[in-house]
């Protein structure tokens, strides 16, 4: 007996002190030396929640390594040894607060395991005597963190209560700040939340993006040539002023594009542009510039139609004198413009009531509503685009070097191409129903090109072109470097916001349609489009990510509340009950031999 149980004893030991050495083992291995993790995990979800994508680890790489390089290098260059985010979102307010507070920490956690540069800590501003607050406040506001207010339900009824969904990003001196939540404008809660989680990880990253770079990009918006005004490109401006300098530049007034112009952008030109406007964009594209063009071919819009003989028009092509240059470049626009089943919607006088017209929204077919079905990050995800008058862009063009076109957004199957000269009348509206009008499609209506561009001017050079570059210490190249990018939209409308208040410069939201009170995703497809030719780390991929929200079901969870009620409170009790039965039928069994 003596002997059973001294086996029993030492087995008992032995487990024990392999538990101890597991214990240990673990700890050693989530454990972190030098800042890497030496531990892995596999991420099984459906929506990748937990893997970074691959530029944000390699700016974060990037950023590890330079400041690695520099503790190692030039002593005081920085004041931290890396990263620290202070992150606002703490305290009392809802539960989708409370979503947005839980994706932020699991998404620096993730950071945390990428590299050992980045810590973080959270912050409830309002936390404090009154008199820290307001200095806190004030503070905070000279940065541009500002609050969002929201309605509390307390005991004694409803408080407004501020809460303040950023984060601080510092770093050797600087402070970036982050809005870690989403505009609302026309999108409900939910989708707000959602939208928000799903760009977390490219705010993030952006920053960090900032602080390794050290250098704020440049937007150009041309000049001269009866471009979109300053405000009628005021919200597109206003959106990327956060993460980019721009201005306006007049070719006809520079002999040549500065290399710290890092995007060009030409928006809705009128007249043409001369061979030497047309050298000094060539040149930029062949010196690693990047060009989004928005180019109306043909000249029309709803005022011209109101305005026409008899309400109809018969529209103009505009010549900008930049064909041959798009057609070097492997695209055309065609002459002539796109109707569309599925369209944006604009009122007409269909009666009178009392002296009074009465008004009924209809589908204007030149109008398109683009969905795009590429899953480019600069499109992926995004909601419908509202394109105005635009026109087919042909990607047939064959080029001398290699270049990879990538159709971003299309008009539906349902829609087809009028070549001009064609009468437009608003009787088109009555078109929309007859299908059997609009076969054809789909058309492309943007189009991302990218690769090695030829030059224009390979075997047309002039010696006062090869003398101006030697002015400014340039050669002339027949050929970009590998990675050019360059959007083309056939329309120059997209970037234009409707004008509002002309005396005071107020404007609605780029894309929102004021006739049938929706807002379109034009600013967002734009500011991907500048963000995806600015990014040379990847990031733009992040942008595209996304999270999908398992919301529960109300009706479902209301139906079978009692149930699940029953399930949580048994399940646990009948468990414990059957596990004790079992110890207590092997305890007899083994004490009874």
């Amino acid at each position: 007996m003596k002997m059973k149980n001294s086996r029993k004893a030492a087995a008992f030991i032995n487990l024990g002190l392999l538990f101890i050495a597991l214990f240990f083992i673990n700890v050693l291995v989530n454990s972190s030396l030098g800042g890497l993790r030496r531990y892995t995990y596999f991420d099984l979800t459906e929506d990748k929640r937990f893997s970074l994508t691959e530029g944000t680890d390699r700016i974060l790489q990037k950023m590890t390594e330079k400041i690695e390089n520099s503790n190692e290098g030039v002593e005081g260059d920085f004041e931290q040894g890396g990263i620290f985010i202070q992150v606002l979102l703490e305290g009392d307010f809802p539960a989708n607060f409370k979503r947005l507070q839980e994706s932020t920490r699991e998404l620096l956690d993730e950071f945390r395991v990428k590299t050992g540069i980045i810590e973080y800590a959270f912050m409830d501003v309002n936390d404090g005597t009154p008199e820290e607050v307001t200095d806190r406040v004030e503070s905070l506001s000279k940065i541009g963190v500002t609050p969002t207010m929201f309605r509390l339900k307390e005991v004694s009824g409803t408080a407004e209560r501020r809460v303040f969904p950023w984060a601080i990003v510092r770093f050797a001196g600087q402070s970036i700040p982050v809005n870690l939540l989403e505009e609302q404008g026309q999108l409900g809660a939910d989708a707000v939340l959602n939208k928000s989680i799903n760009l977390l990880e490219f705010k993030f990253a952006q920053a960090i993006r900032k602080l390794y770079d050290n250098r704020r990009q440049v937007v150009a918006f041309t000049k001269g040539h009866g471009e979109l005004t300053e405000l009628q490109t005021k919200d597109l401006r206003r959106t990327i002023r956060p993460n980019y300098d721009h201005g306006s530049i007049s070719l006809e007034q520079s002999t040549y594009i500065p290399e710290e112009i890092d995007l060009v952008v030409v928006a809705k030109p009128q007249t043409p542009f001369s061979e030497k406007e047309k050298f000094q964009l060539d040149q930029y594209v062949m010196n690693g510039g990047k060009v989004i063009w928005l180019i109306d071919k043909v000249g029309v819009s709803l005022d011209s139609l109101n305005y026409g003989s008899e309400g109809t028009f018969v529209p103009r092509p505009i010549e900008t004198g930049l064909e041959d240059l798009f057609f070097k470049y492997g695209i055309r626009f065609e002459p002539g413009l796109i109707r569309d089943m599925q369209s944006s919607k604009f009122p007409l006088v269909v009666g009178q009531t009392g002296g009074q017209p009465q008004m009924e929204l209809f589908n204007w077919p030149y109008h398109t509503l683009a969905v795009s079905a590429s899953q480019h990050p600069t499109v992926k995800s995004l909601d419908q685009v509202n394109f105005l008058f635009p026109s087919k862009i042909d990607t047939s063009i064959q080029t001398k070097t290699e270049l990879t076109k990538t159709v971003l957004f299309s008009s539906s199957v349902n829609s087809n191409e009028q070549f001009i000269p064609v009468r437009l009348s608003f009787d088109a509206v009555h078109s929309v129903g007859d299908p059997n009008l609009f076969r054809g499609g789909p058309y492309p209506l943007a189009v991302l090109v990218e690769g090695t561009f030829p030059s224009l001017y390979e075997n047309r050079i002039t010696d006062e072109m090869r003398a101006g570059l030697a002015s400014i210490g340039q050669e002339f190249k027949t050929r970009s470097d590998e990675g050019g990018k360059m959007i083309f939209v056939s329309d120059g409308d997209l970037a234009a916001n409707v004008i509002s208040d002309p005396q005071n410069e107020r404007v609605f939201p780029l894309g929102y349609n004021r006739y049938d009170k929706r807002q379109y995703a034009n600013r967002d497809f734009l500011v991907n489009a500048i963000e995806y030719m600015m990014d040379d780390y990847g990031l733009i991929d992040s942008r595209g990510k996304e999270l999908k929200l398992r919301l529960l079901d109300v009706q479902k969870t209301r139906d079978q509340k009692t149930y699940w009620q029953l399930v949580n409170l048994l399940v646990p009790i009948v468990f414990i009950c059957l596990v004790g039965l079992g110890f207590f039928l092997w305890r007899r069994y083994n004490f009874s031999k």
